[in-house]
């Protein structure tokens, strides 16, 4: 058997290597006997006769000449069911890979979906050539073997010479150290090695065959501390703990970090006691000390009343308070003035009472004869705060001037012209100023 690109001879695995098949992940099923169950290969014979080769070229996943990968909407497939799938459609071997677990969003999933092909070769020894998988993860190139009871297999053991081995003392010693029947086990051989010393060669059970191989690599098995075990080379570790990986080490706890020592809290200054005054009947004291600390109290008080005024002052000009001397005092508008925009504000509800005319309602020409005298009132108002702005102003000022006096007359021959008004009924007024309670008073108070 060769590679078929490269030409490099190629030889199956050892034959403790050959019945041994990882599982996947148990978080599958939800249910560890579940688990067990579905991926348990007892009763399936197979073996594993290469990793990382299959019988052929490279194909696709789509490809069907050489390989035949099953993919389908379950997805990832155990050891188990494409074996026995392989099984029931007479292919003589498959390529699986337990796969990996992939992550994303959250969620697990085992990748890849594809992890099972049907090889097409009739011959497990592939006439056609193996070639290197190129594809990610250990790939295993899996012989199915028909029904059945297991296989017998061939087993050998390298002896050290120096000993009196027979063949039936050796197969006495296998079989005591395997726990099982001596018709189980058959020694075919004890011969010269070419290395070295003896070689002992067996016929037995994959079962029992595992076995033995399992205690070769434990100097403290039974077959280490029976008769054969002074002939026998040991590893000197111990082996590995069941579920870790060899040749790594273990992490360990590691030290518990300390803990970073507290902050003591900083220490208080003392607060300065008030003063206070000396007692004249305390004799501790002479006089002039006590007077010297009644001036230092004296000195102290006036240097925090100065903080706290410097302090009111900065928030004074914080909050943005303006001094006294810079308030100005609003300004008094002249008598003309007001009666220039009292005029204005007339003439603006006219108009409005002109334009909204024809919308008024038929219920309101009951009520325009006591408009009439409303309005006739708040003139009459009007004309009467007119003459108490106007008295106040020639007071302050001494009297009003020839233009503002004028001013007046022509306001009141304006109030005189009659308003042309149309036949249609009159819409309520605006309400105007100096109409109201205050109004009232101020005209029954004369």
């Amino acid at each position: 058997m060769t590679d078929a690109e490269t030409g490099e001879a190629l030889t199956f695995l050892p034959m403790d290597q050959r019945f041994k098949l990882p599982k996947g992940p148990a978080w599958l099923w939800n249910n560890p006997k579940k688990a067990k169950e579905a991926q348990d290969l007892e009763g399936i014979n197979y073996q594993v006769l290469l990793r990382n080769y299959h019988c052929g070229p490279r194909t696709s996943t789509w490809g069907q000449t050489y390989h035949k990968y099953v993919d389908d909407k379950d997805g990832w497939k155990t050891a188990k069911w494409c074996l026995t799938e392989a099984k029931k459609k007479g292919y003589k071997a498959i390529l699986w890979t337990v796969g990996w677990v992939g992550r994303e969003q959250g969620m697990k999933f085992v990748e890849p979906s594809f992890n099972c092909a049907f090889e097409t070769t009739k011959d497990v020894t592939c006439p056609e050539g193996f070639t290197k998988t190129k594809r990610k993860g250990t790939w295993y190139y899996i012989e199915v073997l028909p029904d059945g009871p297991r296989p017998k297999v061939d087993g050998s053991i390298v002896l050290k010479k120096g000993g009196k081995v027979t063949m039936d003392s050796a197969r006495q010693a296998l079989v005591d150290a395997a726990g099982v029947e001596p018709g189980e086990l058959t020694v075919v051989d004890l011969e010269d090695h070419a290395g070295g010393g003896l070689l002992l060669q067996y016929v037995t059970s994959v079962d029992i065959f595992l076995e033995i191989s399992n205690q070769l690599k434990d100097k403290v098995s039974k077959l280490a501390t029976g008769a054969l075990g002074p002939l026998i080379d040991f590893p000197s570790s111990p082996p590995a703990a069941p579920g870790t990986k060899p040749g790594k080490k273990g992490k360990g706890k590691k030290p518990a970090a300390k803990k970073p020592a507290a902050k003591k809290p900083a220490a208080k200054k003392p607060k300065k006691a008030r003063s206070e005054t000396p007692n004249p009947y305390d004799v501790s004291d002479t006089g002039e000390e006590a007077e010297a600390d009644a001036e230092e109290a004296d000195a102290d008080e006036d240097a925090e009343e100065g903080e706290e005024e410097e302090e009111a002052d900065a928030e004074e000009e914080e909050v943005g308070v303006v001094p006294v001397e810079k308030i100005q005092e609003p300004k008094a508008k002249s008598a003309a003035k007001m009666q220039e925009e009292y005029v204005k504000m007339r003439k603006k509800a006219r108009d409005d009472r002109f334009n909204h005319g024809d919308d008024a309602d038929e219920d309101e020409d009951a009520d325009a004869d006591a408009d009439a005298e409303e309005d006739a009132d708040a003139d009459a108002d009007a004309e009467e705060a007119a003459e108490e702005v106007a008295d106040a102003d020639a007071s302050e000022k001494g009297g009003l001037d020839a233009e503002t006096e004028e001013d007046v007359e022509e306001v009141a021959d304006a109030d005189e012209i009659p308003e042309a008004v149309p036949d249609a009924p009159a819409a309520e007024p605006a309400k105007r100023p100096g109409k109201g309670s205050a109004a009232k008073k101020g005209k029954g108070g004369r």
